[in-house]
């Protein structure tokens, strides 16, 4: 079976995850193609499913201490919209495999896997334990990566390094650009709440919950000083923290006046400001509007890996064997992945698939016509091989 008929056999299982999902039917029959499709490496690994996510242990021949963990979710986002090819077909077409999960993170897994399944197969044994994650519910609330975080702490395994999701090889016009990221932004929920006694529409009151909401949402995006802007000496990038408003709910009714009205953000803290110092700034000018705060999710920090040293040479290295014209590029990642929950056990946490990807494949992730090129593919598959074998 050729690489792109494994991805699209993949891309076909759907596995939109949603918001307290209890049925995981589906991620277990991935579970079921999974072993179908990389029979030699699951043949070699100890196989858990912790709640619908999946964890295996390639155990290693003992003669270097620490293991390795590599990671990537198998779950996706919906799929709405007017596709050019449908988004479960795992249509192979132009020289693409189109479908959700071709860029996040399927691809990344069937590459990740892929390159365990001939290694394997070719008799090599690693020299530590490598362990390979997947969750079935990243996209919703990390709660699978949380428990096998917490499951390997448990037992006590010390990780050399995590390498899951993030940067990819971006096809720049001066050339080809790996973008590793080093670290992520936290991400912080928050709940706005304006309060009022309520009443009929017809007799509006002067600073009603709404409009106390609007007057601090503008402050918020007028405001030059709530947020500090500040240099990352390891990336070289100006960092700071943003607020996003991403849902808004008043009265039930079109003539009534709310008793209670809300707005919810999405902030992503900044390393040097950090989640407690951004919450505070932000509730404080709140409050100046009469305007109250709940937590809803206060954020995991996320340490900044090291951008030189043993283990970011071996990346580099497994980079460079398959695409020496490649600019090496550290950054900062915006988005949130499930690898934040193994800072708690290890330092070196990389956010990268060794994958070509242009600008155009990146914005269509969680957006319409998501797609891979199929000369994509083996060259990703042959950096995870060399990175294995380090």
């Amino acid at each position: 079976m050729t690489y792109e008929e494994k991805l699209a056999r993949m891309i076909q299982q759907e596995t939109i995850s949603k918001v307290d999902q209890t049925d995981l039917t589906k991620f277990l029959k991935m579970h079921d193609l999974l072993k179908e499709l990389f029979p030699n490496i699951f043949a070699k690994c100890e196989y858990e499913n912790i709640d619908g996510s999946m964890l295996l242990k390639w155990p290693g021949s003992g003669k270097s201490k620490k293991p390795t963990l590599f990671m990537n979710h198998m779950d996706v986002v919906e799929a709405s919209g007017d596709w050019k090819y449908p988004p479960f077909s795992g249509e192979i077409a132009e020289g693409k495999l189109w479908g959700r999960g071709t860029q996040d993170t399927k691809g990344g897994l069937f590459i990740m896997l892929q390159a365990a399944e001939e290694l394997a197969s070719e008799g090599f044994i690693p020299e530590h334990d490598i362990y390979f994650e997947s969750a079935c519910n990243e996209e919703v609330s990390g709660g699978g990566a949380r428990k096998i975080a917490a499951l390997l702490k448990e037992r006590g395994v010390d990780l050399e390094f995590v390498y899951d999701e993030g940067g990819k090889i971006m096809k720049e016009e001066g050339g080809l650009v790996a973008q590793i990221g080093v670290a992520e932004k936290a991400v912080v929920e928050l709940e706005f709440v304006a309060s009022s006694k309520g009443g009929h529409a017809s007799k509006p009151p002067k600073n009603s919950p709404l409009v106390k909401l609007g007057r601090f949402m503008a402050a918020v995006d007028d405001a030059e000083d709530l947020f500090p802007e500040k240099y990352v000496e390891e990336t070289g990038e100006m960092e700071k923290t943003t607020i996003a408003f991403t849902m808004a709910k008043g009265s039930d009714a079109r003539n009534v006046l709310p008793t209670r009205a809300s707005v919810i953000c999405s902030m992503r803290c900044s390393h040097h400001q950090g989640t407690k110092s951004s919450i505070e700034n932000v509730t404080k000018l709140a409050e100046k509007y009469g305007v109250e705060v709940n937590v809803l999710f206060d954020g995991l920090e996320s340490p900044i890996s090291a951008t030189s040293g043993p283990v970011f040479d071996k990346i580099v290295k497994s980079i460079k064997d398959v695409y020496p014209e490649a600019k090496i590029e550290p950054f900062l990642m915006l988005g949130a992945t499930d690898s934040n929950y193994f800072t708690s056990i290890c330092k070196d946490v990389y956010r990268f698939t060794p994958m070509i990807c242009t600008r155009e494949q990146e914005d269509s992730v969680h957006s319409i016509n998501e797609n891979v090129d199929l000369s994509a593919l083996a060259p990703a598959v042959q950096s995870y091989k060399i990175l294995m074998k380090l």
